[in-house]
């Protein structure tokens, strides 16, 4: 996956605040979420899209009593009638027998969060508009009616406040809104386009295309509607990634301002790669897929869920494919088995830490192929930039995994998988956390000009790798330092040979694409991945972060991306200041040794120069010839020694 630095926002303009910025374009489907009135209840689900049920991708569709989803209701995205001849959605009946109305619509809730900026507040004053609505096959018989209309709905059971307009069936394109105060007592705020049929159609098929979505904000208190710039400003030089992305609990606006690769959490929030790239159209959104274990998450009634982070519904495999498997030895688990009841149908090998993971055979042609069509399958469907696969790595005989999984096995998988993502124009990013390019495993799995040798063999399987055959992005999750349980708690551990490998592997990265084709560049993700603790902090200058970013520093280039991510406290992204990138200017030398252990060690800039010390326990200090300004403004007259506390780094500018 070689991402192109994205360029500086230079188009980016003042706009009112959509709060649904990207879902309102109706371009696509992947999936139809769905719900129906019933005599008993309202079942829900997502269905498959197909041509005539296909609600776009953020939205989903209800049908209302007597309505019959399949004979009774089109949902479509239909091509060349939106807005400049865009698609838009449609939404049609074709019959109506309910005497009280037949009722389909499309809608969209959003909950309400008072502590995100780019949320719904209470107290708001919303304007939901469609930009272009128009209607189509309105005559209909003298004992039938069509009524079209758009609403706003604020609800928390039982409270219910619904504000609608009526809109005049005609086939010339014309905008629409419908504004409501947020009140208090509400928790979610429902938009929706309806259509309701009374008496016998005949062959009229009344239905209503709409595009153009639109949800503006005006802030308690404010006359005026908010606004926001758009594309986001983009404030650094390098490349930044984040893991994971999750669309109920992120700020779409930050993230795609601070960001310019994210992986998703869940599946079924594919849509909100709209949202992000409303915010920054340069951003690369990820598919996160299991590449090495097959995850059971069924429920009580043994059903699987809609989506998962593994390619495979669980029950299927083993009503299908138990041969992906690894069966017990004599068929004893050897650990303590704390799944749920109903799923210990599998006697299958699982990771003792995580009980419903299990291990499957990368190796099983079969697997392959079906892996590769699926997940090529998912991110074509949900347009998404790639496929982060993770758990794809060898396994060894341990307490409580009674298996071998060799790096040949691996590979096999590499082997069978990639060339056909490419083909699919589907760019891989692959983990291995800790992995040294220039030594096996990770050569093996990586290196794209790496050959069989006297330790790996052809006999074992080993075959040469090519660029095709190896992933497109290297993700390093533990990059320039690692964490372990020490006494039973979590710990940051500092080393300088891991610290300095981290660098080498960028550096790796960059020598290959010297003499690869621009098409086959190879990327590297680097991730600094880490433990908040008071001794050990993750922010300021002497925090865990700022030191992954200024030894990221030392060996960046325009194929190498940053990220920092807390563990085992509060988890999710640190947020690292990546603006001094942008002052710091380009790179003007190499990663400089400044001592014998290569502890201590410098990069010059264009507009200043970063120093890392790398060692786990002793401070270095270091004499700064020129006058410098460090990153809280202070500034160092000519000569001046600095020290540098252990793993700790500093960024000086000349002006």
């Amino acid at each position: 996956m070689c991402l192109l630095l994205p360029a500086a926002c230079v188009n980016a303009a003042l706009v009112r605040t959509d709060l649904i910025g990207g879902l309102g374009e109706f371009e696509f489907s992947a999936d139809s979420s769905w719900q129906m009135q019933t005599d008993t209840g309202e079942p829900w689900g997502t269905r498959p899209a197909t041509p005539d049920y296909s609600v776009a991708a953020g939205w989903s569709s209800y049908t209302g009593y007597g309505v019959d989803p399949d004979q009774d209701a089109i949902f479509r995205i239909q091509s060349g009638t939106g807005l400049k001849g865009s698609n838009c959605q449609y939404m049609g009946l074709r019959r109506a027998g309910n005497p009280n109305g037949s009722l389909v619509y499309v809608k969209m809730s959003i909950m309400i969060d008072d502590s995100s900026p780019h949320a719904i507040h209470h107290g708001d004053t919303l304007t939901f508009r469609l930009d272009r609505v128009f209607m189509t096959g309105y005559t209909v018989p003298k004992d039938a009616s069509v009524r079209y209309r758009m609403q706003m709905l604020c609800t928390k059971e039982p409270f219910r406040l619904a504000i609608v307009n009526d809109l005049s069936p005609t086939t010339t394109p014309f905008a629409a809104e419908v504004t409501s105060k947020v009140p208090a007592e509400a928790a979610a705020v429902t938009i929706r386009v309806d259509l309701i049929a009374t008496g016998n159609l005949g062959s009229a098929v009344p239905g209503i295309s709409f595009d153009g979505a639109r949800l503006f904000v005006k802030r308690a208190g404010s006359s005026s509607y908010e606004t926001e710039q758009v594309p986001a400003p983009r404030n650094r030089s390098i490349n930044s990634q984040m893991v994971f992305f999750q669309a109920r609990q992120d700020d779409p606006y930050a993230v795609a301002r601070d960001f310019d690769a994210v992986m998703l959490q869940y599946e079924s929030e594919y849509p909100s790669a709209l949202r992000l790239r409303y915010y920054n159209p340069s951003i690369k959104v990820l598919l996160y897929e299991h590449g090495g274990i097959i995850t059971d998450w069924r429920d009580q009634n043994l059903a699987d869920p809609t989506y998962s982070n593994c390619p495979f519904a669980f029950g299927q495999v083993l009503a299908q494919h138990l041969d992906w498997l690894y069966p017990w030895p004599g068929g004893v688990c050897p650990v303590a088995d704390t799944r749920y009841p109903w799923r210990r149908d599998a006697d299958c090998c699982f990771m003792p830490d995580h009980q419903n993971y299990y291990f499957v055979h990368m190796e099983s042609p079969s697997y392959q192929q079906a892996w590769r069509q699926t997940v090529a399958d998912k991110v074509t469907r949900y347009r998404l930039d790639g496929v982060f696969i993770d758990s794809a790595e060898n396994v060894g005989i341990s307490p409580g995994i009674p298996l071998v999984r060799t790096p040949a096995e691996v590979q096999s998988f590499e082997h069978s998988v990639f060339p056909y993502m490419k083909s699919r124009s589907v760019p891989t990013c692959m983990n291995s956390a800790i992995g040294i390019l220039s030594e096996a495993p990770a050569s093996i799995y990586f290196d794209p000009f790496w050959k069989p040798n006297a330790a790996f063999p052809p006999s074992q399987g080993y075959e040469s790798n090519s660029p095709q055959s190896t992933p497109d992005t290297f993700f390093q999750e533990w990059a320039f330092m690692k964490h372990y349980s020490v006494d039973g708690t979590v710990t940051n551990v500092y080393d300088i040979g891991y610290w300095n490998s981290t660098m080498e592997n960028m550096e790796t990265v960059a020598a290959w694409n010297k003499t690869l084709p621009s098409k086959n560049h190879k990327s590297m993700f680097a991730l600094t991945n880490g433990v908040d603790r008071p001794g050990d902090p993750a922010l300021g200058l002497d925090g865990w972060a700022h030191f992954g970013l200024c030894s990221f520093l030392l060996a960046q280039h325009e194929d190498a991306w940053f990220g920092a991510e807390y563990v085992a406290t509060n988890g999710g992204a640190v947020n690292v200041d990546l603006s001094e990138t942008s002052r710091l200017g380009s790179p003007a030398s190499g990663r400089g040794m400044l001592a014998s252990d290569t502890s201590l060690q410098m990069r010059l800039y264009k507009n200043g120069l970063v120093i890392v010390n790398g060692h786990p326990t002793q401070s270095r200090s270091y004499r700064i010839f020129p006058r410098v300004i460090d990153e809280e403004g202070n500034v160092y007259p000519k000569g001046l020694t600095v020290q540098l506390k252990p793993h700790t780094g500093r960024i000086f500018f000349y002006n």
